[in-house]
């Protein structure tokens, strides 16, 4: 993998973590909720791509990358909130112990 650099002036856009919070309904189901959990600043870049669901069909996934400062408590089962919509984190790389990039899926 080539050099990543990380430049914290560029992280302009406000989000807001969701962690999951489970709870028991009164029929014994489980309920999963996301609760906010944090807030931070990041730099985000759209890497929307192309997922072939058939021979015919494509489909776009609407896939965003964040960079910002490491949070530790943020793992894989949060979601984040981008300009009002919600995505599910799929994956976080640690660059430089000091900073992580974020890749997120649209709901």
């Amino acid at each position: 993998m080539g050099q990543v650099s990380v430049n914290a002036g560029e992280f302009t856009t406000a989000v807001v973590f969701k962690r999951p919070e489970r709870e028991r309904t009164e029929t014994g189901a489980v309920r999963k909720t996301y609760v906010e959990a944090g807030k931070a600043l990041v730099k985000l870049e759209d890497k929307t791509m192309a997922e072939v669901l058939d021979d015919t069909k494509v489909a776009l996934a609407n896939v965003v990358q964040l960079t910002t400062y490491v949070k530790r408590e943020v793992d894989n089962t949060y979601r984040v909130a981008v300009n009002g919509r919600e995505y599910e984190i799929t994956g976080i790389t640690e660059v430089k112990r000091r900073y992580m990039i974020i890749t997120a899926k649209l709901l």
